[in-house]
């Protein structure tokens, strides 16, 4: 754990030798950007957390070889954009944290392959919509609270749904 320290920047080998880690936490920080494969010898990681930084840009790449990975937290960081392969790489995250991430609009496939996604987080953002492609069939937990949502998602690809929060928003029917 590094949290609340004046961290810029992370060295490509920092986590060198440390296979068998499986926990990481580097919140609080004032990390801007990450090398591409910094996590790539971590295949033991279950947990990232890089809240409140001031990454604005994260990858598959940045995720690839972490097949263990559960939960992606990335709260409060100022993306703007979410990358449409952004989760392409992590067929076995769980539940993703993207609240206040500064994210207008969320690419219809970004989500794809996600077959154990149970909890996903996006509000605090800008979002206008959420115009999934496809199925999170296992979503049990999705907040959207807090964006100007115009309509409501598409609530039949999420079968498993049991906490849907779509408060202060700009909805104004429902189907």
């Amino acid at each position: 754990l590094l949290d609340h320290n004046e961290l810029r920047r992370l060295p490509r080998n920092v986590f060198r030798g440390l296979t068998r880690l499986s926990r990481l936490r580097f919140s609080h920080n004032r990390i801007t950007s990450l090398p591409t494969d910094i996590f790539s010898s971590l295949t033991n990681l279950t947990y990232i957390s890089l809240v409140h930084n001031h990454i604005t840009h994260l990858t598959a790449s940045h995720l690839q070889n972490l097949t263990q990975l559960q939960v992606l937290s990335l709260n409060s960081n100022p993306f703007g954009t979410l990358s449409p392969d952004m989760f392409s790489n992590s067929p076995s995250l769980q539940r993703v944290h993207l609240r206040a991430c500064g994210f207008s609009t969320a690419p219809p496939n970004v989500f794809q392959n996600m077959t154990k996604l149970r909890h996903l987080s996006l509000s605090d953002n800008q979002l206008t919509q959420l115009k999934l492609t496809t199925q999170l069939p296992s979503l049990a937990f999705l907040d959207l609270g807090h964006n100007p949502l115009q309509e409501q998602p598409d609530i039949t690809l999420m079968p498993a749904v049991e906490v849907l929060r779509l408060t202060h928003h700009r909805i104004n029917t429902i189907d």
